[in-house]
């Protein structure tokens, strides 16, 4: 088996991270009008961009707030503002991605204007090609605004449409789910045994993950699974190659993943090829059990690296999908953790908080450590 393909497989479980869904996936609508989007549901409220007659947006539905209102994503012209020392460019400054927890984006490039959001770190926003002293213009794909209903072309069965969007978004959801287990079981594997792991169903994760990316309400998890399923699909073909060329026998498929359907789909059954997946139940039982992200001080893939042991005294670092250091991570005294179980998985981690400074650790940037009482399996 090719040391590429075990190494790529590896790596791409990196992409397997991503924030909270919006409720539903919204309907495509077209604006009857030439139209200015705003910040909120109020003729008084800051435009965030105006669009001509013709331009399509994502109606999610009536603001709660203004009936009169409704809810659409943010429009991809759109931009808020947020100071540069909270973003860290990434696809060369197509995408940022954001280094502090509670940043503030606002509708003006100042100090002073209005608060339109708040930013968790590690989210990925859009860049939008503008700067004004020391912020720049992005576009946060999982925010909202808002349109007056007179504007809207509203197709007469919206309602339908949108509980059959719902639906499909909730599926889409058990699927992700189901994805993210199944590969991590797959990634355990190709550790343990790379050639085997060539037989296991990887088209079948890769359909499971073009539902994904069809049909989640969530920008941020479609972009996961996008990158997540790029990575994959470029290893099926070798994969199935070396596969024949050894005689190993064809996997048990994955379910398909279930139909959109204006009815909430029943959750798809468990794949079979070993490791033996979880059912079901059984999955969502663990992700049940999985700590809110909020309950850790740090996420990140936990590798590591001898680099660090004697500047910060310890190798215990989690990273990001770059291969930037989040966190050190020291285990407490008197804490049970047995850290050699977590190595090379997305771990999250609980403790005492401190921070490591530039000139000690060499890295730009002040970097947590976390003097660990609890490690265990990220949530989603």
């Amino acid at each position: 088996m090719r040391p590429s393909f075990v190494v790529a497989l590896v790596v791409a479980c990196a992409l397997l991270s991503a924030g909270e869904s919006l409720a539903i996936a919204p309907v495509p609508v077209r604006l009857d009008t030439r139209a200015n989007v705003r910040f909120a549901p109020s003729t008084s409220a800051k435009i965030v961009v105006t669009l001509a007659a013709g331009s399509e947006v994502e109606v999610f539905g009536p603001a709660k707030e203004a009936a009169d209102w409704f809810v659409i994503r943010f429009p991809r012209e759109g931009r808020v503002w947020v100071h540069s020392r909270n973003l860290k460019p990434l696809d060369g400054g197509l995408r940022y991605q954001v280094t502090q927890a509670q940043t503030k984006a606002r509708d003006d490039a100042r100090l002073t204007a209005d608060v339109v959001a708040e930013l968790n770190e590690g989210d990925i926003v859009e860049d939008r090609g503008q700067v004004v002293g020391d912020w720049r213009a992005v576009a946060i794909p999982d925010a909202v605004a808002f349109v007056h209903k007179s504007v809207l072309k509203l197709p007469p069965d919206l309602d339908a449409r949108l509980r059959a969007r719902a639906a499909a978004a909730e599926a889409a959801e058990r699927a992700w789910q189901q994805a993210m287990v199944i590969y991590a079981q797959y990634v355990d594997q190709v550790k343990a045994n790379p050639k085997a792991a060539v037989g296991l169903d990887w088209a079948g994760l890769v359909r499971l993950l073009d539902s994904v990316v069809n049909d989640h309400a969530s920008a941020s998890v479609r972009l996961a699974a996008t990158r997540v399923r790029e990575s994959i699909a470029q290893l099926v073909p070798p994969a199935q190659e070396v596969a024949k060329k050894e005689g190993i026998q064809p996997p048990a498929p994955l379910p398909p993943p279930a139909p959109r359907s204006e009815a909430p789909a029943s959750p798809p059954p468990a794949a079979a090829p070993a490791p033996r997946p979880l059912s079901d139940q059984e999955a969502r039982a663990v992700l049940a059990a999985r700590p809110a992200s909020s309950a850790w001080q740090a996420t990140g893939l936990l590798v590591l690296d001898d680099r660090y042991a004697e500047r910060v005294g310890t190798r215990v670092v989690l990273m990001d999908e770059n291969g930037d250091p989040v966190a050190f991570i020291k285990p407490k005294e008197g804490a049970d953790l047995r850290v050699s179980e977590f190595v090379n998985r997305f771990v999250g981690a609980a403790g005492e908080v401190y921070t490591v400074p530039p000139e000690q650790s060499g890295l730009p940037r002040p970097v947590k450590l976390i003097l660990a009482q609890q490690l265990a399996p990220a949530q989603p």
